[in-house]
């Protein structure tokens, strides 16, 4: 989370008088970012990404595995690390920025300066990867717990999604939550059953945050996962509430606040020496059988992600690619899915979806019974269409087609002031929320400065894509020097650096085609949602058939296969790079009708090179014949869209059923069971703690490509001679053009003997304040 706003939090009670001219205040910020940047112009496609990462230890015993909460203080050794190991300033390779997230066990490595806009900073991923996760290791290894016989921990840097045991008596240390009862109870606005308080990062953000998701809602979080019947995760247990369900729909008898008030009901009795202490400890642990219960937001936003961001060149440009990669974000969760276990229990979903939107609706009881669309603040909160010209035009009510609730004065305010309808109900849209966080030294801002009470509300609305503006004037953009960006949010983390950089690597080129060619996605948001949702279930990469432009594929016969071309992938991938111009004829078709439900594979490869990574594919092997990218870049993304194409084929798994397999196969694991054993969550962390190829079974033969990347500081100084020279662009402030000046350095895969060539100038400075808000 990047913006981290520090001062006196008003208490929830005492923020209700200010909500208002909290809000007033935000859209005044908007506006005069939006007058100063409207008619800005960037020439270079600056990029970079946000790596979250979770400290694991695992101790000598076969059950010692756990989550670290001490990642405040492996902050503190990370910037004495910057400050006295030289990262250098001017290179992503070596250097990181690093920041807290919601949980104290969570850190966010941020490429630091953005890689260039070349497509050979491609070639800069994985070492800029490797280097974090080194850096993060060697700082979290000096806080490893030492046990009584004298023994190290061993500190695991875990970049699947989700931590299996979060939430699991001993998962994390210290492992007891404070259980109180009483002053509304637990189950109106009390602490979690299952995590301590100490699971909060430090930052009064994050605490403030926390509370002001429970305060608003009236209860607190919670979460209701399908349980999977065993490992497979195919199969789902039946659901029924524990408690008398109410005169209301099925769906609701075992709503929030349903299990609220059952779980305070159990806390009365426990109170007064009523029931069974085993036959209450599991009531209340597991409220509806056949789900997995999650009672706290530190669940679903305790979660790694991979986010990839992309300057733009104008407000337009960001407008439409926002537009594209909203029906685009769903496909990498498919392919990404690493979370298939929470509390200890397998569920029968692959994804952190339903967990993040679940814990994170603020909603009160009487909001969801009015069935206010507005959603939770995560993922599944209805998003709009925004561009500001092009297919969208004549269409928005059928593409736009899911219900969006608006806060009507900031909407008056924003069309009185010039905005755009289709932007002006975008923003209207986020601020249909309240401010979970009022800051007392904030009331009355300099709106001319500062942007906190419109980063306030914006930045914690997580969507799976955020069309992001400049940030203020002050502090993060002095003179106003950062454009108008687009964020990518949906990917899950992987475990290794080479599944990581194939993410930022395939959204990266992505970013660029669609903004080269203006393809032409969309589809109604409503299918949008309705995929979002199936590529969160089992297996969704092979099994699920999605929503998707037949037209963008060629003339389809509804199975991905072109009907007037019977050319199998193989040849058709020789070739595609000679077929630029051919598969380019669909892209802007208006014929939105042309709905079909493929498997992914057609989507993300078609026939004929027509899908949108093998289109992805053609334009690194046409760019490479220009001499605009190197050989070893061409070949490296090669080696990443084959990894997709693998997985999408079911040769290769994703995470999360590698994840499962490997549960399979445990000698602690009960066939049948959907319990994760605490022996097997300690192997996998090991295996991952240490040094070398990762397993066969995750990579196949991508584990050597693994073992490529640069992990070494004298390797990556190695690496780190020039082979070509592009300009940059320095980021000014200028409304219609901006001179170029300045070089960029273009960086070869270490296997490449490099031409040195004279010393570049400094990047600009400016490159480190990209990612910053």
């Amino acid at each position: 989370m990047g913006f981290l706003e520090e001062g006196t939090p008003l208490s929830w009670a005492e923020a209700q008088a200010h909500l208002e001219l909290a809000k007033a205040n935000g859209i005044e910020q908007f506006l005069i970012i939006f007058r100063d940047h409207e008619q800005r112009r960037d020439v270079e496609m600056l990029w970079g990404d946000e790596q979250e990462y979770l400290l694991v230890e695992v101790g000598p015993g076969p059950r010692d595995v756990r989550l670290l909460l001490r990642a405040d203080a492996v902050l503190e050794k990370l910037a004495e690390r910057a400050q006295s190991s030289g990262y250098d300033a001017n290179n992503p390779r070596r250097n990181a920025s690093w920041q807290p997230e919601m949980n104290n066990y969570m850190v966010e490595g941020v490429t630091k300066p953005p890689y260039s806009g070349g497509l050979d900073s491609i070639a800069d991923i994985e070492a800029s990867l490797a280097f974090r996760r080194r850096e993060l290791a060697k700082a979290a290894a000096e806080l490893a717990t030492v046990g009584k016989d004298g023994r190290h921990w061993q500190l695991a840097v875990w970049t699947f999604a989700a931590f299996p045991l979060l939430g699991d008596p001993g998962g994390q240390d210290p492992a007891a939550p404070t259980l109180l009862c009483g002053g509304g109870g637990l189950g109106s606005s009390g602490p979690s059953l299952f995590l301590p308080r100490e699971v909060i990062s430090p930052p009064i953000r994050y605490w403030s945050l926390s509370t002001g998701l429970l305060q608003r809602k009236g209860v607190k979080a919670v979460g209701l996962i399908p349980l999977a019947v065993d490992a497979d995760g195919t199969a789902e247990v039946d659901a029924a509430p524990n408690f008398a369900s109410p005169s209301r729909s099925s769906r609701s008898s075992w709503d929030a606040w349903d299990v609220a008030h059952a779980e305070h009901q159990l806390l009365l009795e426990e109170a007064r020496g009523v029931d069974d202490g085993s036959l209450r400890r599991d009531r209340l642990h597991n409220p509806v059988p056949g789900r997995i219960y999650l009672d706290s937001a530190s669940f679903g936003g305790g979660c790694c992600c991979t986010q990839v961001t992309f300057l733009c060149p104008s407000i337009s440009d960001a407008r439409y690619l926002y537009d594209q990669l909203l029906v685009i974000a769903p496909f990498f969760l498919a392919l990404t899915a690493s979370s298939p276990f929470w509390r200890g229990r397998v569920a029968a979903v692959d994804t952190r979806v339903a967990a993040f939107a679940e814990t994170c609706d603020d909603r009160t009881e009487e909001e969801t019974a009015a069935n206010i669309p507005r959603g939770s603040r995560a993922f599944t909160s209805p998003q709009l269409f925004i561009a500001q010209s092009g297919p969208l035009d004549g269409r928005e009510s059928e593409l736009n087609d899911v219900p969006a609730a608006l806060h009507c004065p900031s909407l008056e305010r924003l069309r009185s002031a010039g905005v755009d309808e289709r932007l002006a109900r975008h923003v209207a849209h986020l601020f249909v929320r309240d401010p979970l966080t009022v800051f007392k030294e904030n009331l009355f801002p300099n709106n001319e400065e500062v942007g906190h009470h419109f980063e306030n509300i914006h930045s914690t609305i997580w969507g799976t894509v955020r069309f992001k503006p400049p940030p203020a004037r002050e502090g993060c953009n002095p003179g106003g020097r950062i454009g108008w960006r687009v964020e990518l949010r949906t990917p899950e983390s992987q475990p290794t650096d080479f599944e990581n950089a194939a993410v930022i690597a395939v959204a990266r080129v992505l970013a660029e085609l669609i903004l080269r060619e203006r393809w032409d996605l969309y589809i109604p948001i409503s299918k949008v949602e309705e995929n979002l949702e199936r590529c969160s279930r089992v297996a969704a990469v092979e099994r699920q058939r999605l929503y998707f432009r037949g037209d963008f594929l060629g003339n389809t016969d509804g199975n991905g296969n072109n009907s007037n071309n019977n050319t199998n992938n193989s040849s058709s991938r020789s070739n595609s790079s000679n077929n630029n111009d051919n598969i380019n004829s669909n892209i802007n078709s208006n014929d939105h009708s042309n709905l079909v439900e493929l498997r992914l594979k057609d989507i993300l490869f078609g026939d004929s090179g027509r899908g949108i990574l093998a289109r992805c594919e053609s334009f690194m092997l046409a760019e490479k014949a220009l001499g605009k990218c190197s050989k070893s870049t061409a070949d490296r993304f090669t080696s990443y869209v084959e990894l997709f194409r693998r997985r999408c084929e079911g040769c290769l798994p994703t995470p999360a059923a590698w994840l499962r397999r490997r549960l399979a196969a445990h000698p602690c694991y009960q066939k049948g069971s959907n319990h994760v054993p605490w022996e097997f969550v300690r192997d996998v962390a090991s295996l991952f703690a240490q040094d070398g190829l990762p397993p066969t079974d995750l990579l196949g033969e991508f584990c050597e490509a693994q073992a490529l990347s640069p992990d070494d500081p004298e390797m990556l100084m190695t690496s780190e001679k020039t082979t070509k020279m592009t300009p940059e662009m320095p980021m000014t402030p200028e409304k219609t053009t901006t001179t170029i000046n300045g070089t960029t350095t273009i960086i070869t895969t270490p296997t490449t003997t490099p031409t040195t060539t004279p010393p570049t100038t400094p990047k600009s400075k400016t490159r480190s304040l990209l990612l910053c808000s």
